[in-house]
């Protein structure tokens, strides 16, 4: 939301400035480009202004190049430009009318030079700005704030800051700056006076890490791999990326259909169709094998078929999908084939439910999740059991969200989101058998079978003993050898890491946020819910395996 009102700010501040700030136009190249414009309109503007008095128009000329030469110099975008000629006309007016006579003024700061080079949302929220340009910088007085332009989210640079050239100013939350930064949020930029000198905003997850200028000081603005606040900004994340069979949604979209606003859970069905879940207008939008659109069930709404509360969607083994109301605390049905609404059955005794799984033999598993617990619902919802609660006087689940179920292995794996990590129980005798998968990492940098933040989605591929996980603020997959149990509970053996697909981003192949995930085994498929980019992305499992020089099924 920040982001958003980010945008609306910096479009109102004024014509092609706000728009390029808005749509992120970093590169030196450009500004170079506009210094000149820049120039000339601030000669152009303060020559005419000054005109209307004679003695003024001089000052009005000359005041107002100089002003727009500086302003334009090095600047990013055409803010710098546009807002140097303002200053210059509203300088070359004011001095040529009061004084009437040549005078001298001070053109400020250089527009263009001082930037903001990176930030963080999670952590210290710290921001760091750097001069870029060729001589010190004066910045006192300079206000930071945050997405929401609010001044109670604001930090004024302190009197006396003086930026030498290449010099990092690095701010942070509760050493200079109050306020936090959101995981899809904005830093913007003012002098002084009050104008504009730079913005920038990022979607969700992209900051978790680092959000960045690559090249340092330059470069547009990217989620970078590590943290270096005070220090040259590093190359992007180095990841493997693969290619998807299709997009579906955003406008990166290779298929036709619906756009998105919230994706949360997705499954496909029999025959491999696939079910998206979009939460705030309750619709399950349904996609053919290959990204053809199919349509759109549900609705907000409490009648059969409607939702007040969309969550998590599988399909059962007798040719249905199940949907989980989390307001209504129901689970509605739908049939796979003709998408006709089926009717609903309560979700007995569930307190806050967010995820759902069918067994062969009838029983419902449901992920209650602020009582941190798995409840067992019999085929018509009434309860008829749960899954070990707490060990030690302590609940084993925090924050619970996705179940797998590995019926072969008799092991249902549930994420715990707030510890980064998979806990593993007794399919058939619902006790908790002491093991996890997963861990946060430790460094600020992606780490082999852990998490940055929390893990939601999990697919199991039981033909290729793979088990994918979303490892959710690095925009990643990780691929785990599912069948290896000495590996797989290991922390030594990285918990049974083969491999991680994905990096913070928007091109194909990126993810931001990344949430649920499917797998359709028949036709070797892994659908991904890239919550951040409003987008489900589609991949081909032989793909990623080629990706990560993994050969045929995994023992």
């Amino acid at each position: 939301m920040a982001g958003g009102l980010l945008f609306a700010w910096v479009a109102a501040c004024g014509g092609a400035g706000g728009a390029d700030v808005r749509g992120g136009a970093d590169a030196g190249a450009e500004a170079g480009a506009e210094t000149g414009a820049g120039a000339e309109t601030g000669a152009e503007t303060g020559a005419e202004t000054g005109a209307e008095t004679d003695a003024g128009a001089e000052t009005g000329a000359e005041t107002g190049a100089e002003t727009g030469t500086e302003a334009g110099a090095g600047a990013e975008t055409e803010t710098g430009a546009e807002t140097g000629a303002e200053t210059g006309a509203e300088t070359g007016a004011e001095t040529g009318a009061e004084t009437g006579a040549e005078t001298e003024t001070d053109a400020g700061p250089e527009l263009g030079a001082v930037v903001i080079n990176e930030a963080e949302s999670v952590g210290d929220d710290r921001i760091e700005l750097v001069n870029r340009g060729a001589g010190a910088r004066d910045v006192s007085g300079w206000r930071v704030f945050d997405g929401e332009h609010l001044a109670a989210k604001s930090y004024v640079v302190a009197p006396g800051t003086v930026l030498a050239a290449g010099e990092r100013l690095v701010l942070t939350k509760g050493q200079q700056h109050g306020f936090g930064l959101g995981d899809a949020d904005g830093v913007i930029l003012e002098d002084a006076a009050g104008a504009l000198v730079d913005a920038t905003s990022w979607a969700k997850g992209m900051a978790a890490v680092s959000w960045c200028r690559f090249p340092d000081g330059v470069g547009a603005f990217t989620a970078c791999s590590e943290a270096t606040f005070g220090a040259v900004n590093v190359d992007v994340q180095d990841a493997v990326i693969v290619e998807p069979l299709w997009i579906g949604g955003g406008p990166s979209a290779t298929v036709e259909g619906p756009d998105y606003e919230t994706l949360d859970e997705l499954s496909f069905d029999a025959a491999g169709r696939l079910w998206v879940a979009d939460v705030p207008p309750a619709l399950i939008h349904v996609y053919d094998p290959s990204g053809g659109w199919l349509g759109s069930v549900g609705g907000l709404g409490t009648m059969k078929g409607e939702f007040l509360g969309l969550e998590s969607i599988r399909a059962t083994p007798d040719g249905r999908v199940g949907a989980l109301d989390r307001a209504q605390k129901r689970i509605q049905f739908f049939d796979a084939d003709s998408r006709e609404a089926l009717g609903s059955i309560p979700c007995t005794g569930c307190k806050d439910p967010v995820g759902l799984a069918f067994l062969a033999g009838g029983e419902i598993l449901v992920v209650d999740q602020s009582p941190n617990r798995v409840l067992t619902l019999d085929a018509q919802g009434a309860a008829v059991g749960g899954y070990q609660f707490s060990s030690g006087g302590g609940a084993i689940l925090s924050k619970p969200e996705t179940l797998a179920v590995d019926a072969a292995t008799d092991r249902l794996l549930v994420t715990s989101e707030n510890a980064a990590r998979v806990e593993i129980y007794d399919l058939s005798e619902g006790t908790w058998r002491g093991e996890h998968i997963g861990d946060h990492q430790q460094g600020g940098t992606p780490e082999p079978g852990r998490f940055a933040g929390a893990v939601e989605g999990i697919a199991v591929d039981l033909t290729r003993g793979l088990l994918f996980m979303s490892d959710e603020d690095n925009g990643r997959i990780l691929v785990h050898a599912l069948a290896d149990v000495a590996d797989l509970y290991d922390p030594e053996a990285n918990f049974g890491f083969l491999g991680a697909f994905g990096r913070t981003g928007s091109k194909p192949g990126e993810m931001s946020s990344v949430d649920g995930l499917i797998v359709d085994e028949a036709s070797g498929r892994l659908a991904v819910a890239d919550e951040g980019n409003a987008r489900v992305q589609v991949f081909a499992i032989e793909a990623i395996m080629e990706a990560l020089g993994l050969a045929g099924p995994t023992p």
